[in-house]
Order: structure tokens, then sequence, then C-alpha cells
């Protein structure tokens, strides 16, 4: 299977457009037609996670009868939690290290 159809497949991404899959691709060094392989699975676990953080972020559109909103709750969480079985930290919920110069 191709790495650009892995990515597609994922629930969320099936409407994201392939400059935005292969530039996060690049951003991770993988090919973005390549074959997928088990070696591969981080990185593209975390391209999805990217993309769906950026989803996430994009505003509702509505035009005539088209509307597209995004569930930004799944989407977050869905991002988050592969971003934590590779061991990397949330990018929706920031933590507080040092609380000595709050102000």
């Amino acid at each position: 299977m191709v790495i650009r159809e892995v990515i597609s497949k994922f629930p969320g991404l099936g409407n994201v457009d392939s400059v935005s899959i292969e530039r996060r691709c690049l951003d991770r060094e993988i090919s973005i037609d390549g074959t997928y392989e088990s070696s591969l699975s981080k990185r593209v676990d975390l391209v999805i996670a990217d993309l769906l953080f950026e989803i996430a972020n994009h505003p509702d559109f509505s035009e005539g009868d088209l509307s597209e909103n995004y569930d930004r709750e799944t989407l977050l969480k869905s991002s988050d939690g592969l971003r934590k079985k590779h061991g990397l930290s949330s990018l929706s919920s920031p933590k507080i290290r040092n609380r000595t110069n709050v102000w």
C-alpha cells in the first residue's frame, strides 16, 4: 500500500488536499508515493497527527448549501493519542513546567 493511501484513509483525512499531505510527509522525511512498511509507522503516525491538528484549527466553512464543519475535540484527541503513542507531548494542551515566574 502507498503511504498516500494510508494517510488519506485515516478517519477525518479523506478530504485533505495532496499538497498538505505531501508537505507534512516532506517534513517527516518520507516519500508520499513510497510503499508503507512497519518501519515507517512512527513517521506516518506523526504525519497523520500533524494533519489532524492542522484540520482542527481550520475554521468551519459554509456557502449556500455547502458546509464543512469539524469535530475539533475528536480531531485533537486523535492527534494527541498518536503523539503520546510515540512518546511525544500533546500539542493541544500545553503544560506549564516552571511556575516561579508566572507573571
